[in-house]
């Protein structure tokens, strides 16, 4: 069908070449006008056979559109520009016959008029062939239909949300030793991020056998941690501060609930077993700032008083449990 396309040109201009067919109103470029610029693009004549185009430049609401199909090499390209100028239409589409005929020549020659202040349009990119595009948002401006969705680069932001579960030992800070879980809100970037961990300690019993005292203990932790980020684990440090209470129970129904503050470190190692998950294994030190010291009074007198419990100098934990992330980017 191409090889019978006929030079179509209004107001008598003479035909151009019989693979140039273009139909324009008599105040935008005709195809005299259009082969000229290609040809000017190139710094050489425009053979009858390597170029197929066909144009046609009509006048819409916000200005011109034009429907423009080539064949260079026998691959055809489809578009459809719009521009509030239509001289503005024959500039693209002879730049774009151009770049797909000889790329680095039109190259040179915008270059070169950019040097020497010429016209010449310098495009910001030539997208491959489609078929639909929007109007420009400006006026003067062709408009080249945006990539593909599948082609544009998706940028994510580098904060990241997460939330984590775990359990583990305690010795030190509860009677004998204990259980307990953990339940952290992570928030921040790869390397450095701030959390939120709630703990519970189950409580146990003294063994000094003279009293029925069972001591709990629940803490909330604001903390900083730095991550190093090694292939196929992060080497995870963080420190903050503890603050809870230490529940202490006895039989007879007595409860006292003094508050418990403390340093609190923690070295562990994470991995993110895939995009989202995350295994975490870590010890934590727990270094008492604040805390109760549970004594025995004797009834007949006030002054002799004896220790039931004391927690430790230091205490020490260890913990595993998974991690989500609920937001963000994660290697994988």
């Amino acid at each position: 069908m191409l090889g019978s396309i006929l030079v179509v040109a209004l107001a008598g201009e003479p035909a151009v070449s019989p693979s140039i067919a273009w139909e324009a109103p008599a105040e935008c470029p005709q195809a005299g006008v259009v082969v000229e610029r290609i040809e000017r693009l190139l710094q050489r004549p425009l053979a009858s056979d390597e170029l197929a185009l066909t144009g046609r430049v009509q006048p819409t609401e916000a200005g011109w559109s034009l429907q423009l199909h080539l064949v260079v090499a026998g691959v055809p390209d489809d578009r459809v520009l719009a521009a509030a100028d239509c001289a503005v239409l024959g500039d693209t589409a002879a730049l774009v016959a151009a770049v797909l005929l000889d790329p680095i020549a039109t190259t040179e020659t915008i270059d070169v008029a950019a040097v020497a202040g010429g016209s010449t349009p310098t495009p910001s990119r030539i997208d491959a062939p489609r078929a639909r595009t929007k109007p420009p948002a400006k006026a003067g401006a062709a408009a080249l239909e945006p990539p593909p969705r599948a082609a544009r680069t998706r940028r994510r932001s580098p904060f990241g949300l997460w939330l984590r579960a775990r359990g583990g030992g305690e010795y030190g800070a509860v009677p004998g030793g204990t259980g307990g879980v953990e339940l952290a809100f992570a928030f921040g970037g790869r390397r450095v991020r701030g959390e939120i961990l709630g703990q519970y300690w189950v409580g146990r019993r003294t063994d000094t056998g003279t009293d029925d005292l069972r001591v709990h203990l629940g803490s909330i932790t604001p903390r900083v941690c730095g991550l190093g980020v090694l292939r196929p684990i992060d080497l995870v440090a963080c420190g903050g501060v503890e603050i809870g209470v230490m529940r202490g129970d006895l039989a007879d129904g007595t409860t006292a609930q003094p508050l418990w503050t403390a340093m609190s470190v923690e070295v562990g190692v994470r991995w993110p077993f895939t995009p989202r998950w995350s295994l975490w294994v870590s010890a934590m030190a727990a270094v008492p700032v604040r805390f109760p010291v549970f004594r025995r009074e004797d009834p007949q007198d006030a002054e002799n008083t004896q220790r039931v419990y004391r927690p430790a100098t230091v205490g020490v934990r260890g913990l595993v449990g998974l991690e989500v992330r609920l937001r963000g980017l994660d290697k994988p």
